[in-house]
């Protein structure tokens, strides 16, 4: 059964990321930022107005001076943000790169054109696939198709010295703020110790194959080489949502929906 558009929001990294139901002077800040340098729709038509806009000295004051900079962060505790933000301009990085034809680089332009979102991409590359009633867990997997244009956009890639260079500096790159989304996924989701786990060794793996492919020269990797599969367990997010204690599990279930979808958006 596929994802409905509805469903699929709760795991969309661009509509949640900074979405904290927080009235603080720092939360406001990042909220302010988040208008003006972040960006829920990503097309073909408009990739070249975000990466100029994202790469300005305004948006990147926080990347290269910390949270501090903003009004009311200044303790630079808001680590969430820090490494949401990390994983963005990391993701900004292979976006905006263009090879020698001045094209966007293989990977970067997986299912994108004039009128398909990030979000819609989401959405036509993944499927629940089944659904365990005793655990909970959510076993959630890419489309064939999706698998096989993810593959044949990695092998292209090698075609072009300077996405090669950028494809792996982006999956170098992904590894400490990723881990990091996950060690607070699992602070906050206990359910999920162990499929923590299996992800946290499923993306070093993956991560350590594609590397490899594009070291080696040829950017091919085979199916069985990676698992793109993702397991998560929803019984603690819907204890949250339905929760009578709204305040403290309203904060919760953001975090949980935030990280969720870090993880199902960076595989």
């Amino acid at each position: 059964m596929k994802f409905t558009s509805k469903l699929l929001s709760l795991f969309t990294v661009t509509s949640l990321v900074f979405a904290l139901p927080t009235e603080d002077s720092c939360t406001i800040s990042i909220n302010e930022y988040n208008e003006k340098c972040m960006f829920t729709e990503f097309k073909k038509e408009n990739i070249n107005e975000i990466c100029a806009k994202f790469t300005s000295d305004e948006c990147q004051n926080p990347l290269n001076n910390g949270i501090k900079v903003l009004n009311g962060c200044e303790n630079g505790s808001f680590n969430i943000f820090v490494d949401s933000l990390k994983l963005f301009n990391i993701s900004l990085k292979l976006i905006c790169e263009k090879d020698e034809k001045d094209e966007m680089c293989p990977l970067a332009s997986i299912g994108l054109s004039d009128d398909n979102t990030v979000n819609q991409l989401i959405i036509n590359s993944y499927v629940i696939q089944k659904q365990d009633s005793q655990t909970g867990n959510l076993i959630i997997s890419p489309t064939l198709e999706y698998e096989e244009e993810f593959l044949k956009a990695l092998k292209d890639t090698c075609q072009s010295e300077k996405c090669k260079v950028a494809t792996k500096e982006y999956y170098e790159n992904l590894t400490e703020p990723y881990m990091n989304m996950l060690k607070l996924f699992n602070k906050i989701s206990k359910d999920n110790e162990k499929n923590i786990e299996e992800i946290s060794k499923n993306m070093k793996n993956n991560f350590d194959v594609i590397i490899k492919s594009i070291e080696k020269g040829d950017c091919i990797v085979n199916k069985e080489d990676i698992n793109l599969d993702i397991k998560l367990n929803t019984t603690q997010l819907n204890a949250s949502i339905h929760s009578s204690d709204a305040k403290i599990n309203k904060l919760n279930t953001s975090l949980l929906l935030i990280i969720g979808s870090l993880i199902l958006f960076l595989f």
